[in-house]
C-alpha cells in the first residue's frame, strides 16, 4: 500500500465512522492537516520526526521515504520503532527487517545515534530489533569498514561496536589495539578486561602499549598484567624503573610493591633521578611523588627547585614535599608562595600554614577572602569554609555588605546556607556578637526581614 493509497484507505474509514453517527471531528481534523502537509512535500528529518504532533503526518513521511527505496528510509524505521503509533511501530518494524539485508556498514553507522537510543526506551520491546541490527554488523563483510571507523566514533558508540563485534568470544588483535588507542577511557578498560582473557601471545605486544596510556589506572592494570604473565621478560626491570616515576601514584605503589620481588633497588633509581632536573611536569611529579612516599630527604633541594618552575601543579607538589619531609621550610615557602599568581598554588599555601598552625594563617585567608570577593564570589567562598564555624558568619556578612546590589544573591544563598550548619549551642560564644551585628543590619535590608528575624530568634 503507498502513501496515496493509505490517505483513501482513512479517507474510507472516515466515511464510515461519519455514517454510524461517530465523532470524527478530531480525525478529519489530522487528516486533512497530513494531507495538505504531504501535498506540500513537509520535509522533517529522521531526529525531528518524534516532534511532530501528527500520527498521520509521521507515518505519511516514513511512507514516503519507504517508497523512495533509499538508505535514507532507515533512519525513519529506526525513530518510528519507538512512536507511540502501534500501527507505526509494527510498519517501521518489517520495514527495518527487510531493509537490514542489504544494510551498508556506513548507513547503520550513520545512525548510531538513533540505535542507541532506541536501547533506552521503553514504549516497547526492542531487544528483537537491536539483536537483528547487531547481528547485521557482525557479518564479516561489515566488519573492516567498522573497524576503521572505531576510532572517529563517541565514547558511546564506540563502546557498542566494540561490544557488538565482541560478542561472538573472537579475541582479534586489530579490534583490540584501535580499543585500546581509543580517547574514550572507558572503552579502553573495556579492551583491557578483554586483553585479560587473549592468549599470552596475542596480549604480550598489546599490554607493551597499554604501558603507555594516558590514564594512570590503565598503565597500572597494563603493568599489573605484565608482572603476573610474564614475570621472567627480558624489559621487566626496565618497565619498574620507568614505573617507579610514573605521575600517577597507582602506578608508583604497584612498583614500589614489585620492585624488590624482581631485584630492583627503587631508593637507588630515585637518588639518580635526583641527580638532574626533571624535563617536565610527568616527571617532575614523578620524582618527587616517589621520593616523598619513600621517605627520601635527599629530595628536599628539588622540592625546592619545584617552587621555582612555572608549572602551577609542580609547585604545589614541591609545597607538599617539604610539608611531609621538611616541615621546617615549609612555612616559609607557603609565606612566599601567598604572592603566587595561581590561585590553586595560594589555596594550597594555606592549607600548609593552617596545618603548620602558623600565625600568619587567619589574616593571610583572610585577606585572599576579600581580594577574591571581588572577582571570583565562588572562590572567595570555597575559602570561607576553610575558617572555623563559628567565625564563618562574620566573613559571610563581610561580603554581603561589600558586594555590588547584582552579587548579593550568592552571599545570600551562602549564608542561608550556613544558617542550616549553625550549631548555637557549640558556638555560644560568638552568638551574641553576630546577633548585635544582624540587628544593625536591619535598616540596610540586605537580608530578608523574615530570615533576619528567624536567624536572631535562632540565636
Amino acid at each position: 500500500m503507498n502513501t496515496t493509497q493509505w490517505l483513501a484507505h482513512w479517507r474510507d474509514q472516515l466515511r464510515v465512522k461519519q455514517a454510524a453517527g461517530e465523532y470524527t471531528d478530531w480525525l478529519r481534523y489530522r487528516l486533512d492537516e497530513a494531507e495538505t502537509a504531504l501535498a506540500n512535500g513537509v520535509a522533517l528529518s529522521a531526529r525531528e520526526l518524534p516532534r511532530q504532533h501528527n500520527g498521520f503526518i509521521r507515518e505519511g513521511v516514513l511512507r514516503r521515504h519507504l517508497e523512495r527505496g533509499d538508505e535514507s528510509a532507515l533512519a525513519y524505521c529506526l525513530v518510528c520503532l519507538n512512536d507511540s503509533v502501534a500501527s507505526l511501530r509494527e510498519l517501521a518494524r518489517g520495514a527495518l527487517e527487510q531493509r537490514l539485508v542489504a544494510a551498508s556498514a556506513e548507513s547503520l553507522l550513520a545512525n548510531l545515534d538513533l540505535l542507541l537510543d532506541l536501547q533506552r526506551k521503553m514504549r516497547a520491546d526492542h531487544s528483537v530489533a537491536l539483536a537483528s541490527i547487531q547481528e547485521r554488523l557482525r557479518e564479516p563483510a561489515l566488519r573492516p569498514t567498522l573497524l576503521q571507523a572505531l576510532p572517529g566514533l563517541s565514547g558511546r558508540e564506540a563502546r557498542f561496536v566494540f561490544s557488538t563485534l565482541m560478542a561472538e568470544g573472537n579475541l582479534d588483535a586489530e579490534l583490540l589495539g584501535t580499543a585500546l588507542a581509543h580517547p574514550d577511557p572507558t572503552l579502553r578498560t573495556q579492551a583491557m578486561d578483554a586483553l585479560g582473557k587473549a592468549p599470552s601471545e596475542l596480549a604480550g605486544p598489546l599490554w607493551r602499549r597499554a604501558l603507555m596510556d594516558r590514564s594512570g589506572r590503565l598503565r597500572a592494570k597494563a603493568l599489573y598484567a605484565l608482572l603476573k604473565g610474564e614475570p621472567d621478560a627480558a624489559e621487566l626491570h626496565s618497565w619498574l624503573e620507568t614505573a617507579l616515576l610514573d605521575s600517577s601514584p597507582a602506578v608508583r605503589d604497584l612498583a614500589r610493591w614489585a620492585a624488590p620481588r624482581h631485584g630492583v633497588d627503587a631508593p637507588a633509581v630515585v637518588r639518580r633521578a635526583l641527580e638532574q632536573l626533571p624535563e617536565d611536569r610527568a616527571h617532575w611529579h614523578g620524582v618527587l611523588g616517589q621520593a616523598a612516599e619513600l621517605r627520601m630527604e635527599e629530595s628536599v633541594p628539588l622540592a625546592h627547585q619545584a617552587l621555582a618552575t612555572p608549572l602551577p601543579s609542580v609547585r604545589r607538589k614541591g609545597l607538599q614535599v617539604l610539608m611531609e619531609l621538611a616541615p621546617e621550610h615549609a612555612s616559609e615557602a607557603s609565606l612566599v608562595l601567598l604572592d603566587d599568581a595561581a590561585p590553586g598554588v595560594i589555596v594550597a599555601a594555606l592549607l600548609a600554614l593552617k596545618r603548620l598552625r602558623h600565625p600568619a594563617f587567619e589574616p593571610a585567608l583572610q585577606a585572599e577572602i576579600a581580594r577574591r570577593a571581588v572577582e571570583d564570589i565562588p572562590g572567595s567562598l570555597h575559602l570561607i569554609l576553610m575558617l572555623p564555624s563559628g567565625a564563618q558568619s562574620e566573613s559571610l556578612l563581610d561580603g554581603l555588605c561589600n558586594a555590588a546590589e547584582d552579587q548579593r544573591e550568592l552571599w545570600l544563598q551562602a549564608f542561608q546556607s550556613w544558617r542550616q550548619r549553625w550549631r548555637p549551642n557549640r558556638y555560644w560564644a560568638s552568638a551574641a556578637p553576630l546577633k548585635a551585628r544582624l540587628e544593625g543590619l536591619r535598616d540596610r535590608q540586605l537580608i530578608p526581614e523574615e530570615e533576619l528575624t528567624a536567624l536572631i530568634r535562632l540565636l
